[in-house]
């Protein structure tokens, strides 16, 4: 039987070369960490906001760019931050996006490293007029607090609960991961109006942005080497009167090879 052993590596969920012919989108084999993140907490926002945000949004008559009513308060997901292409792509708001911004690296041991990750929350509200905003705003705020008390739990009883308990930890393989701070910002989008004029105007998109902290580490991989079969040795004991002997008992250790 062959073994991998220093030709392949795990970091995180994820166990290199990395797998092909898999039909999954690249962010789910590369980056498991960010897509569960992503999926735990737009289901979590829709689970405890989404009955009171449907009433808010047909009574705010808040409506998408097709002129339909927006029913849900986390529409789509991204995973990366999309400011820099809100010109370029059509997205669907209310927008949850993740991704990672810097980190810093350690050896805990000379058997793992680990690294720490500083990472970008955006939830992204759609455009609105100041009737609709009275209305509407405040779920930034109750958009945060459900972020930080899942996060902080860990898991919720309706997410994948028959994988692995569904803890987030486990399901997407990371270690722990913490919420750091945040802000409410508006991004303003310029964008070219198509009228006769080109006036330029700016699309403004209330935001809730927050920082949060992910911590991941090299792990083992099972039946990277030869299984230790035995362990045996002997012991040699010097006199004393040879040259470079110095009366010592030594314990020779053979270790099989693999």
């Amino acid at each position: 039987m062959s073994f991998l052993g220093r030709n392949t590596f795990k970091f995180a969920g994820v166990t290199f070369p990395l797998p092909t012919s898999t039909g999954n989108p690249l962010v789910l084999d590369a980056d498991p960490s960010i897509t569960f993140i992503l999926l735990f907490l737009a289901a979590v926002i829709n689970k405890y906001q989404g009955a009171r945000w449907l009433e808010a949004a047909t009574g705010a008559n808040l409506n998408d760019a097709a002129g339909n009513l927006i029913t849900q308060p986390v529409v789509q997901t991204v995973p990366y931050s999309p400011a820099d292409y809100l010109q370029d792509e059509q997205f669907h708001f209310p927008l949850l996006s993740l991704d990672r911004i810097s980190f810093t690296a350690e050896e805990k041991t000379r058997e793992y490293y680990q690294i720490t990750t500083k990472l970008q929350l955006l939830y992204m509200l759609p455009p609105m007029d100041p009737g609709q905003m009275v209305q509407i705003n405040s779920f930034r705020n109750a958009v945060q607090a459900t972020i930080l008390d899942r996060l902080m739990l860990g898991f919720d009883p309706s997410f994948m609960s028959n994988v692995s308990d569904g803890v987030l930890y486990q399901i997407a393989g990371y270690e722990a991961l913490s919420v750091v701070g945040g802000n409410w910002i508006g991004i303003q989008n310029p964008n070219t109006n198509t009228s006769a004029n080109l006036k330029k105007i700016n699309t403004f998109f209330p935001t809730l942005m927050m920082e949060l902290e992910l911590r991941e580490r090299q792990n083992p991989i099972s039946g990277q080497f030869p299984p230790l079969q035995f362990v045996d040795g002997y012991v040699s004991s010097g006199d004393g009167y040879a040259p470079n002997n110095f009366n010592l008992d030594l314990f020779h250790l053979n270790l099989p090879q693999g």
